[in-house]
């Protein structure tokens, strides 16, 4: 009972601020890795690598190896610090895969920076990797919430859940640079939270979570079958054998989520708000890789950047091995649209998960229910259509454009009028939502779709279907989406008579 006591004093942040692992549970289920890192937070005893001692380390491993290391800073954090981002390349490579990956997202999750400076010196050290890839590594992607170790950027947002909205500073310079280097393979790793509020209610005295990696990879239906099985068959397939060599236990990522009172499992990706599916979408393999870590300080550090560093060494080496397979899958992947899934429902399953019992400190199973994200059902779909017009004469469609070509996605004007066939929008139920999230209200919306022919002005706006980040389209102006601009409230509509949206489909040239 005591253990539980304290456990949800310390959860529920009542002034605590002790690390609520038992030395029991560190010493038999995470013991530290015997193994050397020579990054500047293993040169002290206390705290994490800093800003200052970041930008020292790049610095000094660019000027050994000038050959192969670029710095870029793709822009200013909101307290004015320069991003930045590491580009690792052979000039003698033919037609590397791209790989983008990334750490420190989240303020409040040093092992992911960490893992990513201890990546970056090891492929100098043994480059022949950079012989059929291309890496480029953002290791401190939220500088102002990591100086605080805090989660959030300096304006409150959560940077994983602003990749459509775009509305922090440091989400526009992230996903242009992204969106530019064009990659193939992303990887975004974090650290999560092993004691949740939830789980003290489990057992006698609570339970905590078992896993050092948890891998969190996209079921969004608008990414393309093959594309979202190949993801999980071959790079998660291959870093999970990875982490049973080195004895790490590993998931798929699950967070805890209240269903009438009842608490469920959420398992896997759906929503392109956060960066798991949203890199899916720009048809590439996508990973968020969850280290445990956040709330039990540098308990276990070594471990957790070890597993870091081991999950994307083990992506690194399956993009170098499958490098024309991979190039094959993404290319099918690009021309396999039919349809457009507005919205889905997770397939709900009765699932026994493992935890670690803080009475008994054992391994235990717990009977859950599980709402699986990679297992989706469409609950409302639309043909894929040639393209979407929206009317250029509207200043905050503009802005918008501006954001669609942030993601990645194509934009063209209309030099000429032209005669086509379109569905258009009309609303029949719109409500904004009271409470604010991430800084917007969101909206509920829903439309009937009324196909017409219509003569299309000249400077119109056009997103053609046939592009790389399709998917990324779709998702942001199919106005049910759950990250659309509209339900972001990005774009707000009104609900009278003759209404339509500003934007259309084309469904015929």
């Amino acid at each position: 009972m005591l253990n539980r006591i304290l456990l949800v004093l310390i959860v529920f942040g009542f002034g605590f601020t002790l690390n609520p692992q038992p030395r029991i549970v560190t010493e038999k289920f995470f013991p530290d890795v015997q193994k050397e890192f020579n990054t500047p937070a293993f040169k002290k005893k206390r705290g994490f690598t800093n800003y200052e001692e970041l930008i020292a380390y790049l610095n000094q491993l660019q000027q050994a190896n000038s050959a192969l290391m670029e710095i870029k800073y793709i822009g200013n954090s909101q307290k004015g610090m320069a991003i930045p981002m590491v580009v690792l390349t052979d000039k003698n490579a033919k037609d590397p895969i791209r790989v983008w990956m990334q750490g420190g997202l989240h303020g409040d999750e040093p092992a992911s920076t960490e893992g990513m400076l201890h990546l970056i010196g090891e492929v100098l050290r043994e480059p022949e990797m950079l012989q059929r890839l291309q890496i480029a590594v953002v290791p401190m992607a939220n500088i102002d919430g990591y100086v605080k170790q805090d989660r959030y950027a300096a304006n409150g947002l959560d940077l994983n859940r602003d990749q459509t909205k775009l509305m922090a500073p440091e989400s526009v310079y992230l996903k242009q640079a992204f969106s530019d280097f064009r990659a193939e393979v992303a990887v975004d790793f974090h650290e999560y939270r092993p004691y949740r509020r939830d789980f003290v209610h489990y057992n006698r005295a609570g339970v905590t979570s078992l896993f050092d990696v948890m891998f969190l990879y996209s079921g969004n239906l608008n990414i393309p079958e093959e594309l979202r099985n190949y993801t999980n068959d071959v790079f998660v397939h291959a870093a999970r054998k990875t982490l049973d060599a080195s004895g790490m236990r590993h998931h798929d990522y699950f967070t805890t989520a209240d269903y009438h009172g009842d608490v469920h499992l959420n398992q896997g990706s759906v929503q392109s708000r956060s960066s798991a599916t949203s890199y899916a979408l720009s048809n590439c393999i996508s990973s968020l890789i969850e280290v445990r870590g956040v709330g039990i300080g540098r308990t276990s550090f070594k471990r957790r950047v070890f597993c870091t560093y081991e999950v994307a060494r083990s992506y690194l080496r399956t993009a170098y091995d499958q490098h024309d397979e991979l190039r094959s899958v993404l290319a099918r992947s690009e021309k396999a649209r039919r349809e457009v899934i507005v919205k889905s429902s997770r397939k709900v399953l009765n699932r026994n998960v493992a935890f670690i019992d803080l009475d008994t400190y054992t391994e235990v199973e717990l009977p859950m229910v599980v709402h699986d994200g990679f297992h989706c059902i469409p609950k409302l779909s639309r043909s894929l259509p040639v393209a979407y017009a929206l009317d250029a004469n509207l200043k905050y469609i503009r802005t918008l454009v501006g954001k669609l070509k942030t993601l990645g996605v194509e934009v063209s004007i209309l030099k000429d009028p032209k005669q086509v066939k379109i569905e258009k929008y009309i609303p029949t139920y719109l409500k904004r939502e009271s409470a604010s999230y991430e800084k917007v209200h969101r909206m509920d919306i829903r439309t009937r779709i009324e196909r017409a022919d219509t003569l299309l002005p000249a400077g119109t706006f056009l997103v053609h279907m046939n592009q790389k980040n399709a998917g990324l389209a779709a998702e942001v102006l199919e106005p049910e989406g759950p990250n659309s601009f509209i339900s972001f409230g990005l774009l707000t509509p009104r609900l009278a008579p003759g209404r339509v949206l500003p934007y259309y489909r084309i469904i015929e040239n």
